[in-house]
């Protein structure tokens, strides 16, 4: 409200972001998706190394940051899989290959026995 310039309205929070407010250029997308594995790889090392560390000693503040590293995987994977739905939504379908024919050639066999009668041709 600005009585001097006779306006008046209220003031609304910007909207809300969509699900998908993620680019539509695929290789933008590629090296977030490159970028998220990585930090997920180093949250994953972190987790252990926590672990190991808490087998040794009962540090609170270790326990702390393992559930919020938990907590943060989990963001980041969905995250990830995000990415990789809208990657496949922007590429275009790839044709499925048909599996190649493999034509086998048969064993040549041994010409039957057209022999005398005696025990093996004799």
């Amino acid at each position: 409200y600005l009585p001097k310039k006779g306006i008046y309205g209220r003031l609304e929070p910007n909207a809300q972001p969509d699900d998908d407010d993620l680019p539509d250029d695929v290789e933008v997308l590629r090296l977030m998706q490159e970028e998220e594995k990585t930090a997920i790889r180093h949250l994953e090392y972190s987790n252990v190394q926590l672990a190991k560390a808490l087998v040794d000693v009962d540090d609170k503040d270790f326990a702390i940051a393992l559930a919020e590293n938990r907590e943060v995987l989990e963001k980041k994977r969905k995250h990830l899989a995000d990415i990789a739905a809208k990657m496949q939504q922007l590429l275009p379908p790839q044709p499925v290959a048909e599996a190649p024919v493999i034509v086998a050639k048969r064993a040549p066999q041994p010409p039957p026995d057209r022999g005398t009668g005696a025990i093996g041709g004799l």
